[in-house]
């Protein structure tokens, strides 16, 4: 067990995922030249179960100020008890 840091020594605290959502729309607006334009109702329907990893080529860490880091320029630091044993030596 142990925990992740940023290059910039913050904790990493979840990966950047894909979550598909249903944005509500209240109303609809139809200009002279056929483009359709929603007006957004202020919320959205998430779909849970369709949460996949993220789209992206490497997986992408979020530390708890919202900066994103690719996983392998983050640090693992072992906080099991026989590391911090070991460190006591």
């Amino acid at each position: 067990m142990g925990q992740l840091m940023s290059p910039n020594h913050m904790p990493i605290v979840g990966l950047l995922e894909t979550i598909p959502a249903t944005a509500l729309v209240s109303d609809w607006t139809q200009h002279a030249n056929g483009k359709l334009e929603p007006e957004y109702a202020g919320g959205s329907t998430v779909h849970w179960d369709d949460q996949t990893p993220g789209v992206y080529t490497k997986q992408i860490a979020v530390d708890e100020d919202g900066g994103q880091w690719l996983l392998s320029a983050c640090t693992f630091i072992d906080t099991s008890v026989d590391a911090l044993e070991d460190d006591d030596s």
